[in-house]
C-alpha cells in the first residue's frame, strides 16, 4: 500500500490463505486514489491456479516423454514438436517449426499408406501405422505413429496431433527372426524330404521326429520372447528327471534285498548299475547347463581343507576297498589350512578327482591326496594347491589337452569302465567359476596327478561357545527368553544375525547349524520359536528342509523365514506356496529383518 501511495503505481500480487482446512489462492490489486487512500480489488484465483498447475504438469510430461509429440495444421505444417522428436530426427526447432512433414519422407513408404492416412483423419478418425522416415543426416529409420484430429469448439478439425516412436531396432529384430524362421523352416522341409525317401518301416519314427521338430520350433520362439526360459527349464527338468530315477533305483534296491535266483539278481544289478550311470549323467549335464547359463550360486568363504579331505576319504573308502586301493592324505604338517571357495562346490571338485583316481587305477594301486601351501609375495596372493595322484593307467601326452572337454573319455573304446565324460568338464568349470586354477600331469602305465589351486584364506575366529548356548545365562531363566534356529553354512552371515540379535533383541538366543538334515532335531530339542533358513546348504537344498519341517508334526507350526541371495520373484512365490511364512533377500535390511523377527516372535 505504501508503495502504491508513494509511486501512484498499480500493485498486483498473489497470496494463499487456509480456509476451513483448504488452501485457496487470491489475486489482489491496489490502485492509489490520492495521496492518502487506495482502492483494493481481490479475486479468487484458486481454480485458475489449479488449471495452471495442471498445464505445467502436462507440459513437463510432454517435454520429458521419450515418445515424440507433433502438432500440425490441416496441411501438415509443423506447429509444435516435443524434444524427443528433435532427439531422433536430428533437426533443431528452427529447422522444423513451420515446415511441412514432407521433410521427413524417405520415399520408401508406399503412397497407398499416406492415402489411407489422409482419408482416415480427414473424416475425424484416428489413424495408426508404421512407416520409414528419414533423419536430417539422411539416415533411414522406422517409426510407429498415431495421428488424431483435434476438434475446436465449433466441432471443426483445427489441427492434427501425432504421437511418434522410433522402432528401428524392433523392426531389425523382427526381420532377423523372420530370416531365422525361414531358414529353420527350410531345414525342416529338407529334412522331411530326406526322411520321406527312407524305408516304409521308419514312417512312425519320421512322424515322431517331425513332431519333435515342431515342438522345438515352438520352444525356440517362446525362448526368444522370454529370456528366463532356460533357467526355469533346468529347474523343472532337474525335478522331473530325478523323481522317476529315485523310484527306479529305490525299487531295484528293494528287489535286491529279497530272495532272488542268480539270474534275477544279475538282472537287478544291471538295473542298478544302469540307473546309477544315468543319474550321474543327469547330474553332470544339469551342472554343465547351470554353469553355462549362469544360474549356479556360490557362497565364497574360508573352507578348512584337512577336515574336508578326511571327510571325502571316509566317503570313498568302501569303494576303494572293493578295488584293493589305498587312499592317503598328506598335508605337510599344515593344520587349520583354509582356502577361499564355496565349500559344497569344492567338495564336488575333490570328490570327482578322488573318484576318478580310484576308478582308473590298477588293482592294488594307491591314491595320494596332498595339500601344499605356497607363500605369496607383495604382488601375488598366497595359494594352496591340492593334488590327487594315482598309480593308474595314465594318459598319453597327445590326449592331456582333451581330458577336460565335455563327453571326452580318453581310451573309452578300449575300457570297460563306465563314465559320462562330463566329470572333469564340471571340475574345470567350477574351478574357474571360483577363480581357481587346475592342471594335470601323467605318464602312461605309471599314473596321473590332477591338481587344483585356490587362494589361501585366513580362518574365521568364532567365539568359544557352543551353537546352542546363549551368551547371557541370566536371560535363559527369563520367561521372555525366545530361541531362533538359523540354518546357514555361511559363517559371516551367521555372525551378522547373531550380533544384530544380541544388540537389538537381547531376549533372543540364536542357535546355528550348517546342515539342513539337522533342522528338525535342533528345532525339537530346543523348542525354537522361529526358524531362519538359507537355500544353498552343504547337504540338501533349503526347499527340501522346508518340506521336511512342514510335514513333521512337531515343527509344522513353527514359523519359517527364508533368507537367500536368490532375489527372483518366481523362487519367492514357490517357497511361500511350499509353506514359508516370509522371504528375505540378501543383503539384509536390518530394520526389515528385525521387523520380521518381531512379527513371528511376540
Amino acid at each position: 500500500i505504501a508503495t502504491s501511495l508513494d509511486t501512484g503505481q498499480i500493485i498486483t500480487y498473489e497470496y494463499p490463505r487456509l480456509e476451513d482446512g483448504i488452501w485457496k489462492h487470491y489475486e489482489a490489486r491496489i490502485v492509489a486514489l490520492d495521496g492518502e487512500r487506495v482502492l483494493r480489488f481481490v479475486r479468487d484465483i484458486t481454480t485458475h491456479k489449479a488449471y495452471e498447475n495442471e498445464i505445467k504438469k502436462l507440459t513437463m510430461a510432454i517435454e520429458q516423454s521419450p515418445v515424440a509429440i507433433v502438432i500440425t495444421d490441416l496441411k501438415a505444417n509443423i506447429q509444435y514438436a516435443s524434444p524427443a522428436f528433435f532427439d531422433f530426427t536430428g533437426y533443431t526447432p528452427e529447422e522444423v517449426i513451420g515446415q511441412n512433414t514432407k521433410i521427413l519422407k524417405s520415399g520408401k513408404t508406399p503412397n497407398e499408406v499416406y492415402a489411407d492416412m489422409w482419408t482416415t483423419i480427414t473424416k475425424g478418425d484416428s489413424w495408426r501405422g508404421e512407416w520409414v522416415n528419414k533423419k536430417k543426416n539422411g539416415e533411414l529409420y522406422w517409426e510407429s505413429i498415431s495421428i488424431t484430429p483435434i476438434v475446436n469448439g465449433s466441432g471443426q478439425i483445427s489441427e492434427y496431433l501425432a504421437i511418434k516412436e522410433e522402432i528401428t531396432e524392433r523392426k531389425l529384430s523382427e526381420e532377423k527372426i523372420k530370416d531365422l524362421n525361414a531358414t529353420l523352416e527350410h531345414r525342416i522341409e529338407e529334412r522331411t524330404k530326406q526322411l520321406a525317401k527312407s524305408n516304409a518301416d521308419l514312417l512312425e519314427e519320421i512322424a515322431v521326429r517331425r513332431k519333435m521338430e515342431t515342438e522345438l520350433l515352438l520352444a525356440r520362439n517362446e525362448a526368444e520372447m522370454a529370456n528366463q526360459a532356460k533357467s526355469e527349464f533346468l529347474s523343472r527338468m532337474s525335478h522331473e528327471l530325478r523323481t522317476p530315477m529315485n523310484s527306479i533305483l529305490g525299487f531295484a534296491q528293494l528287489l535286491g534285498m529279497s530272495t532272488l535266483t542268480e539270474s534275477q539278481l544279475k538282472s537287478v544289478k544291471h538295473i542298478l548299475r544302469g540307473g546309477e550311470h544315468l543319474l550321474s549323467l543327469i547330474n553332470e549335464v544339469l551342472d554343465i547347463s547351470r554353469i553355462e547359463s549362469g544360474t549356479v550360486s556360490l557362497s565364497i568363504e574360508p573352507v578348512e581343507i584337512n577336515g574336508l579331505v578326511n571327510e571325502l576319504i571316509d566317503t570313498v573308502s568302501s569303494y576303494a576297498h572293493t578295488k584293493n586301493i589305498s587312499v592317503t592324505y598328506d598335508n605337510s604338517g599344515l593344520d587349520n589350512l583354509h582356502v577361499s571357495a564355496d565349500r559344497q562346490r569344492l567338495k564336488q571338485i575333490l570328490l570327482n578327482l578322488i573318484d576318478n583316481a580310484i576308478k582308473y587305477n590298477k588293482e592294488n594301486g594307491s591314491v595320494s591326496v596332498c595339500a601344499h601351501f605356497q607363500q605369496g609375495t607383495q604382488s601375488k596372493k598366497s595359494i594352496v594347491r591340492i593334488s590327487v595322484s594315482d598309480t593308474g593307467i595314465g594318459i598319453s601326452e597327445d590326449n592331456l589337452g582333451k581330458v577336460f572337454n565335455p563327453f571326452e573319455r580318453i581310451g573309452a573304446d578300449n575300457s570297460q569302465i563306465e563314465g559320462t565324460g562330463l566329470g572333469l568338464a564340471v571340475v574345470k568349470k567350477l574351478t574357474e567359476l571360483m577363480y581357481g586354477k587346475l592342471g594335470v600331469t601323467s605318464e602312461v602305465n605309471l599314473g596321473s596327478t590332477f591338481w587344483v589351486e585356490f587362494d589361501f584364506s585366513e580362518p574365521i575366529i568364532r567365539p568359544s561357545k557352543t551353537s546352542a548356548t546363549a551368551t547371557n545365562s541370566s536371560l535363559l531363566t527369563s520367561s521372555n527368553m525366545k530361541t531362533v534356529l538359523y540354518v546357514e553354512d555361511n559363517m559371516p552371515n551367521v555372525e551378522l544375525v547373531e550380533q544384530v540379535l544380541e544388540s537389538a533383541r537381547p531376549n533372543i538366543r540364536l542357535i546355528n547349524t550348517i546342515y539342513g538334515e539337522e533342522a528338525i532335531g535342533l528345532a525339537t530339542e530346543h523348542s525354537v520359536d522361529l526358524i531362519l533358513l538359507d537355500l544353498n546348504l552343504p547337504d540338501i537344498h533349503g526347499s527340501e528342509v522346508l518340506e521336511k519341517l512342514r510335514t513333521n508334526k512337531t515343527t509344522k507350526s513353527i514359523p519359517v523365514v527364508v533368507i537367500s541371495a536368490d532375489a527372483m520373484s518366481k523362487q519367492k512365490e514357490l517357497l511361500i506356496q511350499a509353506g514359508a511364512n516370509d522371504y528375505l533377500t540378501k543383503p539384509l535390511v536390518l530394520e526389515e529383518f528385525l521387523g520380521v523377527v518381531d512379527k513371528y516372535i511376540r
